[in-house]
């Protein structure tokens, strides 16, 4: 590397300045090479070989400005610590009350501290950003698990309204198949009882009559109600069905044509007033419309009701 040089200017006034030296004697003396000019106008420029460190050192100023510059670019300690290092090697000068590396020094601190805080507010700021976003992330699983929750009981009651009217119409669909059967059951004692009756005698304690308030009426079986329609009203034996009674002596078959009597469950028939009236209407009793006791009957068959009136 090239050798660097200084350049020095002395003046007349400068108290590290050499005098000239006085003459002697007359003789002319040895001269010899003075080191600074004779005159009080500033002294010749003159150059000498110096080291890196004096060519570094040759401008504080002007050095300060890069090490500050480097400072402010860097704002790192092993920066810091290279350029302090290097202020210090200034003639040897080291950092104990110089002005310049004072200076260095504090606003190397200074930026130093600055750059603590900003590093400090940038963490707690990345902290804050963090916090917020696992306070979003946490209130967004809340509202997801809510709404999934919100979902399932919708579904559960939905399931449950499904399961509910499933049942009612199965309770709906087993009430009507019941009435059915019970229906059936019914229909098939009364046809036991029929088929049961058929060829054997059976006593009726109390045999009624009906008509006053009933004619002009159609009966349970679909026929107009008259005064002269011969038929019996039972409870339970289908329409048609043919019953033989007997009493005091008269025998006579009629078919069932109406439901009843509902007076008492002790009445089993209820004759019309034809067959009251006229049917088994004793010898030399005027008026036979009256309610008899201790009938035998029997279910002897049956017929069709269309066009019996």
């Amino acid at each position: 590397m090239a050798p660097r040089w200084r350049v020095v200017r002395m003046s007349a006034d400068d108290p590290d300045a050499s005098p000239m030296p006085p003459v002697a004697t007359p003789e002319p003396p040895t001269p010899t090479p003075d080191p600074v000019a004779p005159s009080a106008e500033p002294l010749t420029a003159a150059t000498v070989e110096a080291s890196p460190a004096d060519a570094a050192c040759d401008t504080r100023d002007d050095q300060r400005r890069p090490m500050v510059a480097s400072i402010d670019a860097t704002i790192d300690a092993e920066a810091l610590r290279r350029t302090l290092d290097a202020a210090a090697d200034c003639d040897g000068v080291g950092t104990d009350g110089d002005p310049m590396i004072l200076s260095l020094i504090r606003h190397a601190g200074t930026s130093l501290r600055a750059n603590a805080i900003r590093d400090q507010l940038a963490a707690e700021a990345r902290a804050e950003r963090r916090a917020e976003r696992q306070a979003e992330r946490r209130a967004k699983e809340r509202a997801e698990r809510k709404a999934a929750a919100k979902r399932a009981a919708e579904q559960r009651a939905a399931a449950k309204r499904a399961a509910e009217r499933k049942a009612a119409a199965k309770r709906a669909a087993e009430r009507k198949a019941a009435a059915k059967r019970a229906a059936q059951r019914k229909a098939e004692q009364a046809r036991k009882r029929a088929r049961s009756g058929s060829g054997s005698w059976r006593n009726a304690p109390i045999v009624t009559w009906y008509g006053p308030g009933f004619y002009g009426n159609r009966t349970a079986c679909g026929l107009r109600y008259t005064r002269t329609i011969v038929g019996v009203a039972h409870r339970t034996l289908p329409c048609g069905t043919l019953v033989q009674f007997k009493w005091r002596g008269i025998t006579a078959t009629v078919p069932v044509i109406d439901r009843g009597p509902y007076a008492s469950k002790a009445y089993v028939f209820d004759f019309s007033a034809a067959t009251s009236c006229k049917v088994f209407k004793p010898k030399g009793v005027k008026n036979a419309c009256f309610t008899r006791h201790d009938v035998k009957y029997r279910v002897v068959g049956r017929m069709s009701l269309k066009g019996y009136e």
